[in-house]
């Protein structure tokens, strides 16, 4: 996938906050509805921090930042999926971290998946059973529809990977869905599988797959290192849990940078 070279001009706004009319900041979505008096019809601006709501195929209601790059429409987009709800939320993903995918040219949405502080449902609904790969998809649809996206990475983090895996699958399996091209998982663990056995699905799985994790939680991934040895698998040391290796191995940045956007 070619790296997309973002402008300065763009470069320049991602480092400003978003201001409402009177100069003062914001970081909500627009003020009036699309199309109304005095509004912009642009849902996916370029160069501001929205906070947006989502609500998915089953009338639960999400919360989400979306920081959009620095183009005014299309480009690669990368969804982000948190640890375990309802004792984590989106605030897993440092900000600085979000925006070195923004400076890459990526539209992010970080998503409060079901059950985590803000969003509707219940919990466990979010990495078990059916319901869980429709907060993904709620994502998906925004940035499909509102943000013009051309292609899409998952990012999950513990049971985050469990979304990211069932919704993966649901995309490749559902016509009239772009499947996404490539995961990241940050700790998966037996949870990952909960619904869906990745050996009986790799059919299903995008060709691209990169799996993070510390030396303590080296066994699961290196079964699926041996069934999958074109995805790539990484163990770092010491290394922190999910989102943690994110700030106990810096390095990782650059490394999924890298992975994603070649």
């Amino acid at each position: 996938m070619p790296r997309l070279k973002l402008p300065l001009l763009a470069l320049a706004l991602l480092a400003l906050p978003a201001c409402g009319d009177d100069g003062s900041p914001s970081n909500t979505a627009l003020d009036a509805a699309p199309g109304s008096d005095g509004a912009s019809t642009a849902t996916c601006p370029p160069g501001q921090t929205l906070a947006i709501e989502l609500v998915t195929d089953d009338d639960v209601q999400l919360i989400a930042d979306l920081y959009p790059s620095g183009f005014p429409s299309g480009g690669p987009a990368l969804i982000l999926l948190h640890m375990i709800p309802p004792s984590n939320s989106k605030a897993n993903y440092p900000t600085e971290f979000i925006q070195a995918f923004q400076e890459r040219g990526f539209t992010v949405l970080n998503v409060n998946r079901r059950g985590a502080t803000g969003s509707g449902g219940v919990a466990t609904d979010a990495y078990q059973g059916l319901s869980g790969k429709l907060d993904a998809k709620a994502a998906y649809d925004y940035l499909k529809t509102e943000c013009n996206m051309s292609w899409y990475s998952v990012m999950g983090a513990s049971n985050g990977t469990t979304t990211a895996f069932d919704f993966a699958i649901h995309a490749a399996e559902t016509q009239g869905l772009d499947a996404p091209a490539s995961l990241i998982v940050l700790s998966g663990g037996s949870y990952t599988e909960n619904q869906n056995s990745i050996s009986a699905k790799m059919s299903s799985l995008p060709g691209g797959a990169f799996f993070a994790y510390p030396s303590g939680e080296a066994g699961w991934n290196e079964g699926i290192k041996a069934i999958a040895p074109n995805w790539e698998f990484t163990e770092y040391t010491p290394g922190a849990h999910g989102t943690g290796l994110i700030g106990s191995n810096p390095e990782i940045t650059d490394a999924l940078l890298n992975f994603v956007d070649p």
